[in-house]
């Protein structure tokens, strides 16, 4: 199960996206994720054969009793019950951990929210899909909501940040989301490099970035300039700049002290 402690407590379509983040992880450290994603043709009960312990799959030849089978009978035997008690651990697992989510569900939804959305005779994924609703959340709203992130990031900088790592990091988070949302031209790299480009050119990187966009146009144009590559270099570029601008401020330093120490020794 999710190591983290914290709960994140899910009372509306303000906080909608935090929680649905913690479900899924919570769904996936459960191995239940693929039978509640609407995506996935799996559901949430599990779908074992398997009912019960009395469903002890019988001899696959006539002998009522397993002194009557030929040796090859038993061995087949032997193996059609190691998959049954295979299949029923798998069952037991799985049923345990849909109880074990039920219960964090009904401590992490706000008590209106969960009253008005949950039936036990349900399953999971129906549940998922009407609090979602509820919650006010669909594609397009999520893909506005990234539209408007993204054009928050991609807005020209007049100004250069003091934390240009953190601004980097908020900038490529945004590009992520406009990406799962499938907002036009988020997936082509010719395209959010150009926007990349719009936003640090004028604060001190046009350089770099007239000189990246050369040695890499190829992959930019082909779309194959991955968003992962662009953050790396121009994070070490960032690095550098800093790494510099600190040894510019310690050369001074050192070189006024020692001007103020050979004044000194020449009085």
């Amino acid at each position: 199960m999710s190591s983290r402690e914290e709960i994140v407590k899910f009372t509306g379509s303000e906080n909608w996206k935090e929680w649905h983040a913690r479900f899924i992880t919570e769904a996936i450290d459960r191995r239940l994720w693929d039978i509640i994603n609407p995506a996935s043709p799996s559901r949430d009960r599990p779908t074992s054969a398997v009912n019960s312990a009395h469903n002890i799959p019988k001899p696959r030849i006539g002998p009522a009793n397993s002194g009557e089978m030929t040796i090859a009978g038993r061995e087949a035997y032997k193996i059609d019950l190691a998959e049954f008690h295979s299949e029923e651990a798998r069952y037991r697992e799985e049923f345990q951990n849909i109880t074990s989510l039920r219960s964090w569900i009904s401590k992490t939804v706000d008590a209106g929210l969960y009253d008005a959305t949950y039936d036990p005779e349900k399953k999971l994924h129906q549940w998922y899909m009407k609090l979602k609703k509820c919650a006010g959340t669909n594609e397009v709203q999520e893909m506005c909501r990234a539209i408007g992130d993204w054009k928050t990031a991609t807005e020209g900088l007049t100004l250069k940040p003091e934390d240009m790592l953190s601004w980097l990091r908020s900038w490529e988070l945004a590009l992520l989301k406009a990406q799962k949302a499938n907002v036009p031209g988020t997936n082509d790299s010719k395209i959010w490099w150009i926007d990349f480009e719009y936003v640090v050119r004028d604060i001190g990187y046009e350089g770099w970035c007239e000189s990246y966009y050369h040695s890499n146009q190829d992959a930019i144009n082909g779309n194959m300039l991955t968003l992962q590559k662009l953050v790396n270099d121009f994070g070490e570029r960032i690095r550098r700049e800093d790494t510099y601008s600190r040894r510019r401020t310690i050369a001074r330093g050192a070189f006024a002290s020692f001007a103020k120490r050979t004044s000194d020794e020449e009085d």
